[in-house]
């Protein structure tokens, strides 16, 4: 080999490695990176590291706050008009953090699973949040720095849901620490991000339920119903509650034990005002036969929807809808509630 050829690919090795060292020197800045750190020291149950990289009493603080308001849309009860239910929210807050910050610390040391279970309404309260958000049922597919301005970035999280089979984007901001490194202060679309799971999970019920939900409708088909809203007329303190009168068909060939009734007050919207589940198992409902159902419901008049149901009953529906039944020979068929857990291969 020619003098030249050794010098033009000792220049080409050459570059190659200040490329690399100049990709390592990069990489080891971005915000890719830092969270690289915080699942490594995740791995490693190095708690320093993960609290020098995760601003938790600021992530979890706006994460309560923005869990409330995507639930108070996924439900649109209008919790959050209600000054003492926002109120007490704002009580339970610091609590609800200091639970979350707890469960983190314990899992990143290990011992998360040795911990007996809480009767703590914080702790339950920080665990539904948690259980909304599908974190525990999520793959970590891909990170893309959104935006990069001075101090701080915007990256995105694409999270495959298993349960769901899709993915979604949790988008988090960070900023730049003394040392180049980058620390993760807060989810920036927590809101639009639990909305997105709570519509794709009802999605994918209903299309694993459709099946089962036409096998009902043949079995045991709703041939009557309705509502009456009634009072006592005390005139300084009213009581106030709904009778319901179901009619049910058994079109099998079987007797039934039980039967699992779901009746639903919407308005012409769709809005559920109230949800009301009833359990039928007090006689045999015999094959071929007719069962009727008469139920008494109480209502609050401190609660918003029920005080919507006694000032207007007129524009309210009632859907009633069989859930599940319980065949004398042991079989059951029942609606899913939630969507199956993952099978770990």
């Amino acid at each position: 080999m020619s003098s030249n050829a050794k010098k033009i690919g000792l220049g080409i090795v050459i570059a190659i490695l200040c490329a690399i060292a100049f990709y390592f020197l990069y990489w080891i800045k971005t915000p890719a990176y830092s969270l690289n750190i915080i699942r490594e020291s995740v791995e490693k149950h190095d708690v320093a590291t993960f609290e020098k990289h995760v601003d938790m009493d600021t992530l979890y603080t706006k994460a309560f706050d923005d869990g409330i308001v995507a639930v108070d849309k996924i439900q649109g009860d209008g919790t959050l008009s209600n000054p003492l239910a926002v109120g007490f929210l704002q009580m339970l807050k610091p609590p609800v953090v200091a639970a979350l910050k707890n469960e983190t610390i314990e899992y990143i040391k290990g011992e998360k699973e040795n911990k007996a279970q809480s009767n703590n309404k914080a702790d339950d309260f920080a665990q539904g949040m948690k259980s909304k958000s599908g974190v525990d049922n999520s793959k970590l597919k891909d990170i893309t720095v959104v935006s990069k301005e001075n101090s701080e970035a915007i990256v995105a999280l694409t999270l495959y849901n298993q349960k769901i089979d899709k993915n979604f984007d949790l988008k988090v901001k960070m900023t730049k620490l003394d040392d180049g490194t980058w620390k993760l202060k807060e989810i920036t679309n927590l809101v639009e991000f639990l909305v997105e799971i709570d519509k794709a999970e009802k999605e994918k019920l209903a299309e694993l339920n459709k099946n089962i939900v036409a096998e009902l409708k043949m079995a045991v088909p709703v041939t009557a119903a309705n509502v009456k809203l009634n009072s006592d007329g005390n005139p300084f303190f009213a009581s106030y509650w709904l009778n319901y009168g179901i009619e049910l068909q058994n079109n099998t060939d079987k007797n039934i034990t039980d039967v699992y009734v779901l009746i639903d007050l919407v308005d012409n919207n769709k809005k559920v005002f109230k949800e009301t589940r009833l359990r039928y198992n007090q006689n045999i409902f015999t094959a071929h036969s007719k069962l009727s159902l008469s139920y008494k419901d109480k209502l609050n008049q401190f609660i918003d929807k029920d005080m919507a149901l006694i000032e207007n009953m007129n524009d309210k529906k009632m859907e009633v809808h069989v859930v599940g039944i319980k065949y004398a020979d042991g079989k059951e068929v029942k609606v899913l509630e939630e969507l199956p857990d993952v099978v770990k291969k």
